[in-house]
C-alpha cells in the first residue's frame, strides 16, 4: 500500500515553475528535438500538478488553482498534438508549448500561500 501524498508546498509548486521555465528556455529554438523535450518536459509537470492537486492535505483552494492550470496546460498539449499530427511545422507547435508554459507559469505565480484557504 503506498502512502498519501503530503499537501503540494512551495517547494513542490516552484519545481513546477522552474520546469515550466526550462520549457520556455527550450523553446527559444524551434528545432524539433527542442520541442520534443519540451513536450515530455510539459507532460511531466501536467503530472506534478494532478499529484500535487489530489494529495489528501492539499487545500482546496490551492488544488483549485493547480487544477485549473493543468486542464489549461492539458488543453495546449491536446492542440500541440493535433498541430503536429497534422503536419504543422516544428515552429507552428513550439508557439503553442511557448503558450502553454507562459500561460501556467503565470497561473503558479498567482497563488495565495500555501494553507490558505483551507476546507
Amino acid at each position: 500500500m503506498t502512502e498519501p501524498r503530503p499537501a503540494a508546498t512551495d517547494t513542490d509548486i516552484d519545481a513546477a515553475d522552474g520546469d515550466l521555465g526550462v520549457v520556455q528556455t527550450l523553446l527559444q529554438s524551434d528545432d524539433a528535438v527542442a520541442v520534443e523535450a519540451a513536450t515530455a518536459l510539459l507532460f511531466s509537470v501536467d503530472r506534478a500538478l494532478r499529484t500535487l492537486a489530489s494529495a489528501p492535505d492539499t487545500d482546496t483552494e490551492t488544488a483549485r488553482r493547480l487544477l485549473s492550470i493543468r486542464a489549461d496546460l492539458s488543453g495546449h498539449l491536446l492542440a500541440a498534438g493535433a498541430l503536429e499530427t497534422a503536419g504543422a511545422p516544428a515552429a507552428g507547435v513550439a508557439r503553442m508549448l511557448r503558450r502553454a508554459a507562459e500561460i501556467a507559469r503565470a497561473g503558479l505565480g498567482m497563488r495565495a500561500p500555501v494553507g490558505a484557504g483551507r476546507g
